[in-house]
């Protein structure tokens, strides 16, 4: 699946290919321009492949947002790198279509300063230890928007090279949930309560390299953690349900939920609003220290 899939093959042609190798080669201008001492002149072979493949990006009628990042990104070089910047690169940068597209979009790139927030870890520790896994939900129903509120602030979540490479599928109508529960065996007795599904994939072809083949996993669950994290902030319950399943069963949940065959699964977030009566497991946790494999 992954050799189908990922960009390791025809990465030129393909919009979303190109979109993780486009992420790969902006962050690293932009985690070179937030060193403390950044080397002077750095990144000109990778502007110049940057400068290439946004302008296929570019004719493949490719997002407007991403190609204005990579803009943002080139301006922050210029502007900090004025006094080290290769002449040679410097034209090619000013004289290329990317830096000359005008843009309806607003969306920022490069750096900034970081103003460190003062936080209390009691409260995180009472908002984390209070999220448990609810099976046992009321009859309120959910809104979209609320389902959609999680997928926003989510979308922040850290991910290798900036590639942002998961998706999510939102149901609120019960049709939708009944069917798309029809796949997943860990809903027996209390699936019919649902009011709110959450499908999390990873999309493949933002990797190439066959060292990356399971990272679409790490960042798809990093992601997911996010979204129920942002559940239980707006007061939703809700419980993590594996995707773990046959070749032929995951095509024909694809088939129909109309998910691409390229993009992994990686669970699904059922919600609700909880009962009063809810009963939830304890599910102990082992020690601190068994988590540390050091001490």
């Amino acid at each position: 699946m992954y050799v189908k899939h990922s960009a390791s093959i025809h990465q030129d042609n393909d919009k979303i290919k190109l979109e993780g190798r486009i992420c790969v080669l902006y962050h690293a201008i932009e985690k070179g321009l937030s060193l403390r001492e950044s080397q002077k002149g750095f990144g000109k072979e990778k502007i110049l492949k940057l400068l290439e493949l946004t302008k296929k990006y570019k004719a493949l009628q490719g997002d407007e947002e991403l190609l204005v990042t990579c803009k943002n990104v080139l301006l922050a070089y210029c502007a900090r790198q004025e006094k080290n910047i290769d002449a040679d690169l410097r034209q090619k940068i000013e004289n290329s279509e990317l830096f000359n597209m005008e843009f309806s979009e607003k969306v920022n790139g490069g750096v900034e300063s970081l103003t460190p927030n003062e936080l209390d870890f009691d409260l995180y520790r009472n908002f984390a230890l209070t999220r448990k896994s609810v099976r046992n939900f009321n009859k309120d129903e959910i809104e979209y928007s609320d389902l959609e509120d999680a997928i926003e602030v989510s979308r922040y979540t850290p991910s290798v090279c900036n590639r942002q490479p998961w998706n999510s599928y939102i149901y609120t109508n019960s049709g939708e949930i009944t069917e798309a529960l029809s796949f997943q065996n860990g809903n027996r007795g209390f699936g019919e309560q649902v009011k709110g599904l959450i499908v999390v994939t990873g999309e493949r072809k933002k990797f190439w390299h066959a060292i990356e083949r399971n990272q679409v996993y790490v960042d798809g669950g990093m992601f997911s953690m996010s979204i129920v994290y942002a559940l239980h902030a707006k007061n939703l319950s809700s419980c993590c349900l594996n995707l773990n399943m046959s070749a032929r069963k995951e095509e024909a949940l694809k088939s129909h939920l109309n998910i691409p065959a390229s993009e992994a699964l990686i669970m699904m977030i059922a919600v609700g609003k909880a009962a009063t009566d809810a009963q939830v497991a304890v599910s102990s946790r082992f020690s601190t220290n068994k988590f540390i494999g050091n001490k």
